[in-house]
C-alpha cells in the first residue's frame, strides 16, 4: 500500500486510473492482477477502485474526498452526489436530495427548470428520451436529469409507493404466504423502506 502525498493531485490519480485500465485491456499481467485484486471486471471503474485500495481506501469516492479535502477544497458534486443519495431514506428525499444537486451543478432550482422546460420548443417534451437529450445538451446530468424528466412526465409508481404497496403487489398472487410478513418487517427496519427480495412460498 502506498500513502497519498501530503499534496496529492485529484488529476493524476484520474490518469493513474485511466492508464491502468488501458493497460489491463491490453493484456498487461501487472495491470490485470492490480485490478483482479479488486474486482473481476476490466472497467475504469475497476482501475478507480484499485488505485484507492492501494492508498488504503475503500472507494473511489472516499479517495476523492479526501484528496479534496487535503486541498482544502468544498468537496464536488460527485462527492455530495456519492453521500447524498446513501443518505436518502424516502422518495421525498431523494427527491430534496437531486433537487439540491441540481441548484448545486447548474445554479437553478427546480422550478426554474421547469420553467425552462416548459418554454423551449415543443418536440422536447414530446417523449423522455427527447426531454433527456435537451437536458444533457444544456449540461444537466444524472440524478438531476432524472428530476426533471420526473417532474415532466410524472414519477414512477414504484418510487411513491410506500413499502407496504410494494410488498402488497409483490405477493399479490399468494396472500398468505409467510414471507410477505417477514418482508413488511424488514421494509419498516430498512433504510429504505422498500421491500426485500421475493422469497419462494
Amino acid at each position: 500500500m502506498s500513502a497519498l502525498p501530503g499534496r496529492p493531485d485529484l488529476d493524476q490519480l484520474r490518469r493513474q486510473a485511466r492508464e491502468l485500465a488501458r493497460a489491463a485491456a491490453a493484456n498487461d499481467d501487472q495491470a490485470l492482477r492490480r485490478i483482479r485484486a479488486v474486482s473481476q471486471k476490466q472497467t475504469l471503474s475497476a482501475a478507480q477502485l484499485a488505485i484507492a485500495r492501494e492508498h488504503g481506501f475503500a472507494s473511489w469516492p472516499k479517495l476523492r474526498a479526501e484528496v479534496l479535502r487535503r486541498q482544502g477544497a468544498e468537496p464536488d458534486a460527485d462527492t455530495q452526489a456519492d453521500a447524498g443519495i446513501a443518505a436518502a431514506k424516502s422518495w421525498q428525499e431523494m427527491r430534496e436530495w437531486c433537487a439540491r444537486l441540481l441548484q448545486a451543478r447548474t445554479g437553478q432550482d427546480v422550478l426554474a427548470w421547469n420553467e425552462r422546460i416548459a418554454a423551449a420548443a415543443p418536440q422536447n417534451r414530446a417523449g423522455e428520451a427527447a426531454l433527456r437529450q435537451w437536458l444533457s445538451d444544456q449540461g444537466v446530468t444524472g440524478y438531476a436529469q432524472a428530476l426533471l424528466v420526473w417532474e415532466t412526465f410524472g414519477y414512477p409508481g414504484f418510487l411513491v409507493a410506500d413499502a407496504d404497496e410494494l410488498i402488497d403487489k409483490q405477493y399479490a398472487d399468494r396472500p398468505h404466504c409467510p414471507a410477505r410478513s417477514l418482508s413488511r418487517r424488514a421494509a419498516r427496519s430498512s433504510r429504505w423502506s422498500r421491500p426485500a427480495a421475493p422469497s419462494p412460498c
